[in-house]
């Protein structure tokens, strides 16, 4: 919000010759679950219950991993 704020008081101008490389990593996957998704999910029952399996998948699975990792 700070950056939006700056951007709007003073904006940085761009041009079309600069190529723009946009890394999907650089945004963490939460963030693109809460704008993107959970609107979604909570309209319906049957997603959020799949949206609660996988989260407890995705809990299992890190604890797995962190059990097997080496000392």
């Amino acid at each position: 919000m700070a950056r939006r704020k700056i951007l709007e008081e003073s904006p940085i101008p761009s041009t079309n010759e600069e190529p723009v490389f946009f890394d999907t990593a650089e945004i963490p996957w939460w963030a693109w679950v809460r704008r993107f998704h959970l609107p979604e999910v909570w309209a319906r029952p049957v997603l959020q219950v799949a949206l609660w399996q996988l989260l407890g998948v995705n809990r299992v699975l890190k604890r797995m991993l962190a059990s097997e990792a080496p000392a």
